[in-house]
């Protein structure tokens, strides 16, 4: 696409090879909208570890990040009362959570 930005120094994949990497639809609403990329997007969480989202003045998500290490097993604290949440694994050391509402 002639409006993408290559940013092939930073996922160190080039911009010619068609890869896809599955995010899911919160997280790819906040990094399109911020024009990041995963690896540039999980250092804005690492920086701003909660981001909610609204559309018309409702929230919709709330993503947040947990920082966990390599250990082998953790504990993540889930401390909103939303009952639809994914986690995701960032292969940073954090755990991403994403709330629905």
């Amino acid at each position: 696409m002639a409006d993408t930005t290559d940013k092939s120094y930073k996922t160190g994949v080039g911009s010619h090879l068609n890869i896809y990497r599955y995010v899911g639809v919160p997280n790819a609403e906040v990094m399109h909208h911020l024009d990041l990329c995963l690896e540039e997007y999980i250092e804005y969480l690492q920086e701003h570890p909660h981001v909610a989202v609204f559309e018309n003045g409702v929230k919709k998500y709330e993503i947040t990040r947990q920082q966990v290490g390599d250990a082998e097993s953790f504990t993540v604290e889930i401390n909103r009362v939303c009952p639809n949440y994914t986690m995701y694994l960032d292969n940073m050391g954090g755990v991403i959570t994403v709330y629905t509402y």
